[in-house]
């Protein structure tokens, strides 16, 4: 096996950006499913690998068909089978919006795989201005818990030294990028660049 190869920040979250453009062109938010992914990457959680695992074999991935439902006893949200990869950024709108509007309100989470990605929920909440707590999601109550002092460490040495990347998983990522780039043709060249 290659030795893995080393990306700054950037460059995986740029890398990241073109991957999810190439599997939902513009149906869907590829920055937000981007910035998961490098979260998850950065803090220790695999998120290159969560994503990789989640592909399909002819690597694509379904929207999220989430369905909110209502109850006595908070919310629950239906993932219908998909990665919480690209679930997440929805689930902490939602969650952030429902906090808002009743500090002791419940979501429950269903029907998601890759659960492990939920571990990013506070952060995207936190950038919305709201704190949430295990008690808000009682099924994955475990993910929200504070940093370990380990992850906080590997968020620092990722930072420093760079992501290490699998070479297959980089390659994988890259012709999912390439998805994305126009054939270049007379046509394509007409009025490139004005």
């Amino acid at each position: 096996m290659s030795s893995p190869l080393k990306l700054s920040r950037n460059e995986l979250l740029s890398l990241l950006k073109s991957a999810f453009q190439g599997l939902y062109k513009h149906d869907q938010d590829f920055s937000a499913m981007a910035e998961t992914v490098l979260w998850l990457e950065m803090h220790g959680f695999g998120g290159v690998e969560l994503l990789i695992g989640a592909l399909g074999s002819d690597y694509d991935l379904p929207t999220c068909p989430a369905k909110l439902e209502r109850t006595q006893a908070g919310y629950i949200f239906e993932g219908g089978g998909v990665s919480a990869i690209i679930c997440a950024h929805n689930i902490a709108d939602l969650m952030s919006t429902m906090v808002v509007q009743n500090t002791d309100a419940v979501m429950q989470i269903r029907g998601v795989t890759e659960p492990e990605a939920l571990a990013v929920l506070p952060e995207l909440c936190e950038r919305q201005g709201v704190r949430i707590y295990p008690h808000h999601l009682p099924s994955h109550a475990h993910l929200l818990q504070p940093l370990s002092k380990a992850s906080r460490q590997t968020f620092n040495d990722n930072l420093q030294n760079g992501i290490a990347i699998r070479r297959d998983h980089y390659d994988i990522l890259s012709s999912i990028a390439a998805r994305i780039l126009v054939e270049s043709t007379e046509q394509s060249r007409r009025g490139a660049g004005e």
